[in-house]
């Protein structure tokens, strides 16, 4: 095998990594560092939205496809500072706030501490109320 040669598993993780962006599925502006989301959230007065996910997950990829399209859902997550962080980038902090299963959902107040969670994909309107339930809480 050639030196720069990278693994065909590389080929096949990088396409499947990529089927939410390549879709043009989420409308959705999602912060990549907990820090700079919970910034924004203080600095804005509104909550943050952490989602632990992972791209490989079917779970995760088809709340992409079915409930990050929902026009609804898009509308409740205008009140959210968005934040979505990879499982395995930040096993650290998912393992300290007891991540188990993909998705995992958080909302977080303005000062950082946790208004409530959900483990497992959800549909549209489920994720809705999630949302709804917990924005002013």
């Amino acid at each position: 095998m050639p030196t720069d040669a990278r693994p065909v598993g590389f080929a096949a993780l990088s396409a499947v990594a990529l089927i939410p962006l390549a879709g043009g599925c989420s409308f959705i502006r999602w912060e990549s560092s907990l820090e700079s989301g919970l910034a924004k959230a203080a600095q804005g007065q509104r909550p943050a939205l952490v989602q632990f996910y992972s791209a490989l997950n079917g779970d995760c990829l088809e709340m992409e496809r079915q409930v990050f399209t929902d026009s609804e859902v898009q509308q409740q997550l205008e009140g959210f500072v968005p934040i979505r962080l990879d499982c395995q980038l930040n096993r650290k902090l998912a393992e300290q706030m007891g991540v188990e299963r993909l998705p995992t959902f958080f909302v977080l107040r303005c000062d950082g501490t946790i208004a409530g969670s959900h483990a497992g994909k959800m549909a549209a309107d489920k994720f809705n109320f999630f949302l709804i339930k917990y924005r002013y809480y």
